[in-house]
């Protein structure tokens, strides 16, 4: 009896030869034909009183092929008969939506812890431009997102009396002993910090879709040096979660980083340097159209990143206006890896190097509010980036034939975005600081990328 079966390349097909067959208990089978090894593997095997035929499509097959064969019985062999196997070949994945949003989900990942940290230390850094802002500043969690550089002065000014406080910490001579609070911390050279946010923002390139959740708190330590140069060490840790697409492909990435940064800050104009190193995690979830199944994979790597801002704080006793500009970098390298659980729709993906420059430009303001139980700062920031490089292309290929069958264009955030933020601070007794803020990021073009941001903090001097 004829038989007839289809499959993709690099799939397995079984194929039960004795069904249907007529002429009494058979006692085994036989293939006449054997296929091209470019075409694909046959052998029969039994099970029970069964004749399976197992063919196995070689891994770049299409086309289809016939095989003949007879069944045994005692009385001889049955007349031939024939199997034919129709192979469709694997589609492009270079192609496939969901592929092209999850190595490139994992790629704008990097890019976002990179941008985490420089973040956080930057907002560390801007609390340094004045020798006495090198208080301890612990608990300040940020939830909420893309802060600048000079999003804000010192977290950690005491709330003296009103506008009269204000204007002391403007000066560039430490306060004198405030009655809200202890100031031994003020006058100290070591200061202990953290910080953090949540970020939440969206975008679409093309056919693929991204939403991401990244969180990313940093914490460390500085000395005070001279009355102009303070310098530190710290670490940080990041996690992202992205979702691409409708069909559940997911990817969750990790980092932990080390840090070192300064800050030279003679008079009103300053530069502030950092150069960190992190350690980098992903899980992958792909799904695969063809079988409705998911492909899981796990993929780690290591990244370099710094950063060089410089400006001036123009300052009166109630305002601060601070023009800056900057360079971001990151150098991300990803290991290769190979995909599980999607038999032959598992992907291999080849090892990564890609390199980001980011110019930065923006100014900050400031404005005191004096109130009768501490002060309230008023705070806006205006922030123009420009990626200067693509991310490149990623080379892939299935599992079962290696990971350079493909080059595939990755899908880029937006190239130029402006940011737009505003929030408001309150000094309170006992070196507290509450804050609450928001931050807007819009891409400049077709990408589209869109971030909102909510920043809660609250930083408590020792």
């Amino acid at each position: 009896m004829d038989h007839a079966a289809s499959l993709y390349a690099g799939q397995s097909v079984k194929i039960n030869l004795s069904a249907g067959a007529t002429g009494g208990a058979f006692t085994g089978a036989r293939l006449l034909d054997q296929p091209a090894s470019s075409v694909g593997t046959a052998e029969v095997e039994s099970a029970g009183s069964d004749y399976n035929l197992v063919f196995k499509a070689a891994p770049q097959a299409s086309g289809t092929t016939a095989l003949r064969y007879v069944l045994l019985a005692n009385g001889g062999a049955s007349q031939p008969a024939q199997v034919s196997i129709t192979i469709a070949a694997r589609p492009d994945p270079s192609k496939d939506a969901d592929v092209i949003g999850m190595i490139s989900a994992q790629l704008r990942a990097a890019q976002n812890f990179a941008q985490a940290q420089i973040r956080n230390f930057s907002d560390r850094l801007t609390q340094l431009h004045n020798g006495m802002d090198s208080t301890s500043n612990l608990d300040g969690i940020h939830f909420a997102l893309p802060t600048s550089h000079q999003q804000r002065t010192t977290d950690n000014d005491r709330p003296g009396d009103g506008l009269q406080q204000y204007n002391q910490l403007a000066d560039a001579p430490p306060p004198p002993p405030s009655p809200f609070g202890p100031t031994a911390a003020a006058n100290s050279r070591l200061a202990y910090w953290t910080g953090g946010y949540v970020d939440f923002g969206s975008d679409k390139d093309n056919s693929v879709r991204f939403s991401h959740t990244l969180v990313g708190i940093s914490t460390g330590a500085d000395y005070r040096l001279t009355p102009d140069f303070t310098a530190g060490m710290g670490i940080g840790f990041g996690r992202d979660v992205s979702d691409i697409g409708d069909n559940g492909t997911r990817n969750n990435g990790r980092s932990i980083s080390s840090a070192l940064y300064s800050s030279y800050h003679p008079d009103a104009f300053f530069v502030d340097s950092l150069l960190g190193y992190s350690r980098l995690d992903f899980d992958s979830r792909r799904y695969v159209s063809e079988t409705g199944a998911y492909a899981r994979g796990e993929r780690s790597g290591r990244q370099l990143f710094g950063a060089v801002i410089s400006g001036y704080d123009f300052r009166t006793p109630s305002h601060v206006v601070s023009p800056y500009v900057g360079l971001q970098f990151y150098r991300t390298w990803l290991d290769g890896y190979a995909e599980k659980d999607a038999d032959a729709f598992n992907l291999a993906f080849a090892p990564q190097a890609f390199s980001q420059f980011t110019a930065v430009t923006g100014i900050r303001g400031q404005y005191g509010v004096p109130l009768h139980w501490g002060l309230m700062r008023l705070q806006s920031r205006v922030e123009y980036a420009q990626l200067m490089n693509d991310t490149g292309y990623a080379r892939l290929g299935y599992a079962d034939t290696g990971n350079d069958s493909w080059n595939m264009k990755l899908s880029d955030m937006s190239k130029s975005t402006l940011s737009l933020g505003v929030g408001v601070d309150f000094l309170l007794a006992h070196g507290i600081t509450p804050g609450i803020a928001w931050q807007g990021m819009l891409g400049l073009d077709n990408n589209n990328s869109r971030s909102q941001s909510i920043l809660l903090r609250v930083n408590v001097a020792f």
